[in-house]
């Protein structure tokens, strides 16, 4: 993890406590025009790479196989969320089903598909809220359903700040920030790819170690 980024633009240098921090901080304080085309773009792609980089510095690996064990250990899988947070689960969903582990996806956008799932909740349950700028309210609402019947909860976020977070019992922090809509999809979906391959692994190699015991 970085300690400290400085950015020097025009002479001036402003410090920040994360690269998460160095994309909000260009977003917010940096002008740019629109029909500078080219150099905006570029501007993006640096922001895009700045969030990949503090993604993979902080990424713990054997932390993805801890986590990755539940979904071993757990006969109900439930994944929540809306717009790209919803994406992503539709994501880790399809892969999984490539490795035989059934989840129930839930857009917490559609009320129908919330209410369809909250009988089947119970401690047999893992609960994987994805929740991402603008936190919607009803991924947070089954999150805490979800805590009360002593569910397990892991929640892929940008923050440990976010008020879903109260309910989580383990988190995945990976940031999301960029410009020109409300967040990226490249650092959640590199998140959602390794935490998928580390759950292929542990599937693989659980079942060569089942069959060379027969």
């Amino acid at each position: 993890m970085l300690n400290k980024v400085i950015i020097i633009e025009d002479d001036n240098k402003v410090q920040c406590d994360s690269v998460e921090e160095v994309v909000k901080t260009l977003i917010d304080e940096k002008y740019y025009e629109l029909d500078e085309k080219e150099t905006l773009l570029q501007e993006i792609c640096n922001e895009e790479k700045l969030l990949m980089d503090e993604f993979i510095k902080s990424l713990d690996i054997r932390r993805m196989f801890e986590l990755a064990d539940y979904f071993l250990q757990y006969s109900k899988i439930i994944i929540c969320g809306r717009g790209i947070s919803y994406l992503i689960g539709e994501s880790i969903s399809s892969s999984l089903a490539g490795v035989q582990i059934p989840t129930i996806k839930v857009n917490t956008e559609l009320n129908e598909n919330v209410y369809s799932v909250l009988p089947m909740i119970d401690k047999k349950t893992l609960i994987l809220a994805i929740s991402f700028p603008d936190y919607y309210f009803m991924t947070q609402k089954i999150a805490e359903y979800a805590k009360k019947n002593k569910a397990k909860i892991i929640l892929i976020t940008d923050s440990k700040e976010t008020d879903i977070a109260l309910y989580a019992d383990e988190f995945i922090l990976v940031g999301s920030t960029t410009r020109l809509a409300l967040n990226t999809l490249s650092a959640p979906m590199a998140l959602a790819n390794l935490l998928t391959s580390a759950i292929k692994i542990k599937v693989e190699s659980t079942s060569k170690k089942e069959f060379c015991r027969l």
